[in-house]
């Protein structure tokens, strides 16, 4: 957990704004980060269907 709270501290030093797609990347990790990975066969269902 130490590491996720160094890289969640750095975050907030950010200069710029990020991008949309660096956004959705952020809250990616973030989720896998605090929730863990994800464990149902939703995900997979979803990406099929793309």
């Amino acid at each position: 957990m130490r590491q996720f709270d160094k890289a969640a501290a750095s975050i907030q030093e950010l200069t710029s704004k990020p991008t949309d797609e660096e956004l959705l990347e952020l809250y990616a990790l973030f989720k896998q980060g605090t929730v863990g990975n994800v464990n149902t066969g939703l995900a997979l269902k979803l990406l099929k269907f793309y």
